[in-house]
């Protein structure tokens, strides 16, 4: 190459491998990065990790993450919300966004309302119950999610005992 590579040049390489289910292949093309000392940005990490959640599972994308921050750089809400809708279980999701806060930054309107979709449609109830004890109360968007979902099942009693 004519210019030494960088986090532009690696980043579209990163996807392609992700895109075809190649994760291994796509942590020894990082490892080579970080080793010519060019550092993976924001971008770059939030493919590997969506990839990774869709293919490798929640613990190995949790170690990159940390490899991430130890390396500097600092995941935003772009990156969890990428890692939550990749997720192939809704439990790792809601894992992730309980560590959010361990990571700099707090679940927004965004990580729940993709967690609080996933939740409805795989019809687990409970954990939408325990996911709107804590959020609903503040915030009628994914109040309203959650009640549209217990009434496309054809609750309309338990969404109206649940909310008022």
């Amino acid at each position: 190459m004519p210019v030494a590579p960088d986090a532009y040049t690696y980043t579209p390489l990163i996807r392609v491998l992700c895109d075809s289910g190649r994760v291994a292949d796509t942590l020894s093309l990082l490892d080579d990065m970080l080793r010519r000392g060019c550092q993976p940005n924001v971008v770059t990490y939030t493919v590997l990790l969506e990839a990774m959640c869709r293919n490798s599972g929640f613990e190995q994308a949790m170690a990159v993450l940390d490899k991430m921050r130890a390396k500097g750089c600092t995941p935003n809400i772009v990156t969890s919300s990428s890692m939550a809708c990749a997720g192939k279980a809704m439990l790792m999701t809601r894992e992730l966004l309980n560590r959010l806060p361990s990571y700099g930054f707090q679940p927004d309107t965004v990580s729940y309302t993709t967690l609080l979709k996933g939740l409805c449609t795989s019809k687990r109830w409970d954990d939408v119950e325990q996911m709107t004890e804590h959020v609903c109360a503040t915030n009628t968007t994914l109040c309203n999610i959650v009640r549209n979902s217990i009434c496309k099942q054809g609750r309309v009693d338990d969404a109206f005992i649940s909310f008022f």
